[in-house]
């Protein structure tokens, strides 16, 4: 799945088939919210790590969540 940063603090996860079947994070500082992510990154296990500016931290997903 490549994940894609929206204008909104979501992030998409689309899968090779193109279908959207799932998303991450709603505006917030919590587990699972993003203030201003900024960058995403997807490891080699599918893990996926999203960078925020103004949280100053990096969040993990991991595979199938």
């Amino acid at each position: 799945a490549i994940p894609i940063l929206l204008p909104t603090p979501t992030i998409v996860p689309i899968p090779s088939s193109g279908v959207f079947d799932r998303k991450w994070g709603t505006q917030g500082t919590g587990n699972g919210e993003f203030d201003a992510p900024v960058g995403v990154a997807v490891a080699p296990d599918g893990s996926v790590y999203v960078v925020e500016a103004e949280g100053d931290r990096i969040q993990k997903f991991a595979p199938g969540s």
